[in-house]
């Protein structure tokens, strides 16, 4: 593995130490996805399923600092073990957290002022920053017709309608959004005895939601860098996160999402698994 971290296409978005570094920052981003979801929680279910999607994330990138001191029990090449071990060790936590932290900056940047826009001004503000253009900066003009549907459903009270409008915006967050921070993962290159770091992460891969089926379980032998992979994970209609997620009554997913980020961290965490003493979650 540690002859591709030398590429280009791994260049660090967020320095040495990425987690350390803006961990607080992460944290509020997914503070903020409880608070629109505490606003709009019969309606904003994207914003809900975004907090529960901390969990997987912040754990992970916890495993990945502990790492550093103990290398032993980072996933990386045997040949590697005997030359330059700490550094390789050090370069490849850096990897996989700047590219974790990316791909929630790629998310925050184009979702969250959208929901807030609309959580405070309506369909109308939205409209606005379309027709005016005022949304080319970002890496895709907003779908207006997704947030038509959010309006539609608002303003008719249809469960149905709300969860159609949720689910246009997860695939556009997966589809479009994040999918770069997917493709820097992807395109190291196939490592690990043959399995690209896509089939290895998914390994992994573990629903954001209590009792959910884990990625594999859902998609035998998938590649999480894949969107038509994730996408068959969000949507199975027996399995899937998705329908999980709004299948939950509205007080069950209050409870869901204002459950601390700390704590729901825990699980996601093998190092924490391993002993919660030594190895608390980082907060």
């Amino acid at each position: 593995m540690g002859s591709y971290l030398t590429t280009s296409n791994t260049s660090l978005f967020f320095g040495t130490e990425p987690f350390m570094n803006n961990k607080k920052y992460i944290e509020r981003v997914y503070a903020y996805y409880e608070e629109l979801y505490e606003k709009s929680n019969d309606l904003f279910l994207w914003s809900g399923l975004a907090k529960m999607a901390g969990a997987p994330i912040y754990g992970p990138l916890v495993d990945a600092e502990y790492s550093r001191t103990n290398p032993y029990l980072f996933y990386i090449d045997l040949i590697d073990e005997l030359t330059g071990w700490d550094d390789l060790v050090a370069e490849s936590a850096d990897f996989f957290q700047d590219t974790l932290i990316y791909g929630n900056y790629l998310i925050y940047n184009d979702m969250a002022w959208q929901f807030r826009a609309y959580q405070a001004s309506g369909i109308w503000a939205l409209r606005y920053v379309r027709k005016a253009g005022l949304d080319t900066p970002a890496q895709r003009p907003i779908d207006i017709d997704a947030w038509n549907r959010m309006y539609q459903a608002d303003y008719s009270s249809s469960s149905s309608l709300k969860q159609n409008a949720n689910s246009f915006m997860t695939d556009r967050e997966q589809q479009f959004i994040v999918q770069p921070a997917f493709d820097i993962f992807h395109n190291i290159g196939p490592t690990f005895f043959g399995s690209s770091l896509g089939n290895v992460m998914a390994l992994f891969a573990r629903s954001p939601l209590t009792g959910g089926s884990n990625f594999l379980t859902v998609v035998y032998h998938g590649d999480i860098t894949k969107f038509s992979d994730r996408e068959r994970w969000i949507n199975n209609p027996s399995q899937g996160i998705w329908p999980q997620w709004i299948n939950y009554n509205a007080a069950a997913r209050a409870g869901y999402v204002n459950t601390s980020l700390r704590i729901t961290s825990e699980t996601y965490s093998l190092f924490w698994g391993i002993d919660s003493t030594i190895y608390p979650i980082i907060w």
